[in-house]
């Protein structure tokens, strides 16, 4: 427990630099690594950072279709549950939702009910301001792609 800091530190950082190496498919063999710390965060507390724990497992689990060994529906609940355990504040895990999961599964009535869910939201000044800020931002870049998408 008293490393749960730095096991958050590790698993974005990671995760991070994943994203930005996404080009060698060597790197995904460290998928299973970072989900699993972010699994341990969860165990040791599952509301750590106001859920954003699972906003990422959302991410992780949505990576690819449930016909190539994705779980899209553990995905869904993840997303969700960050959403909830933020007492609704985090519209990130709105966005992620709608990019990951609904054009996963080619969901366009709810990729674009919770892109417009999102662009719609006033920003408060909040410990969720700045992801909130962004999270609007790339909302809008998503309603935009969309119709190249569905």
């Amino acid at each position: 427990e008293d490393d749960i800091e730095y096991l958050y530190a590790l698993a974005v950082s990671w995760l991070s630099w994943l994203q930005l190496n996404s080009d060698d498919w060597n790197n995904t063999a460290k998928i299973p690594h970072i989900k699993l710390l972010f699994e341990t965060i969860v165990k040791i507390d599952d509301n750590w950072k106001q859920g954003t724990t699972f906003m990422y497992l959302g991410v992780m689990n949505s990576l690819v279709p449930e016909s190539y060994g994705g779980k899209p529906e553990i995905a869904k609940t993840q997303f969700i549950k960050a959403y909830e355990k933020s007492s609704r504040k985090n519209l990130m895990a709105k966005v992620l939702y709608a990019e990951y999961y609904a054009r996963l599964i080619y969901d366009e009535k709810l990729h674009n009910q919770l892109i417009e869910e999102v662009i719609s939201t006033e920003i408060v000044k909040d410990e969720f301001l700045l992801m909130n800020t962004i999270a609007i931002e790339k909302a809008i870049l998503l309603k935009n792609s969309a119709k190249d998408y569905f």
